[in-house]
């Protein structure tokens, strides 16, 4: 919703994920974000078709591709990382206190170390 970009959840991850280490290949989009290979390949697929990414076959391994915000993936980035890390501090203070607690109890149970 900010900024007008209507992007789902995971398209935020994976335009972030481009824009953290530009030219990273999607194969590491995977590691880094937990997605699996083919719903990052879709997806990626639509930041392209939207203009938000730039996908390049790799020197190295023409099998794979390395991906880049453009312009104007840079721009939504730009509008909604700020959002986003204030979303991710509102949920924390929220929940953070009971999320600790709750580890210390996992890590303190028999067994939990």
């Amino acid at each position: 919703r900010t900024a007008g970009a209507s992007l789902t959840p995971r398209q935020f991850i994976i335009l972030a994920a481009a824009g953290e280490k530009p030219g990273v290949s999607q194969t590491a989009i995977v590691e880094i974000t937990g997605i699996d290979k083919s719903t990052v390949a879709e997806l990626t697929q639509r930041l392209v078709k939207r203009g938000l990414l730039q996908r390049r076959r790799m020197r190295k391994d023409a099998r794979s591709y390395a991906v880049r915000p453009t312009t104007e993936g840079k721009e939504v980035l730009r509008k909604l990382l700020p959002a986003a890390r204030d979303a991710d501090k509102a949920v924390l203070a929220d929940t953070g206190p009971q999320l600790i607690k709750l580890l210390e109890t996992v890590i303190t149970a028999p067994g939990g170390q």
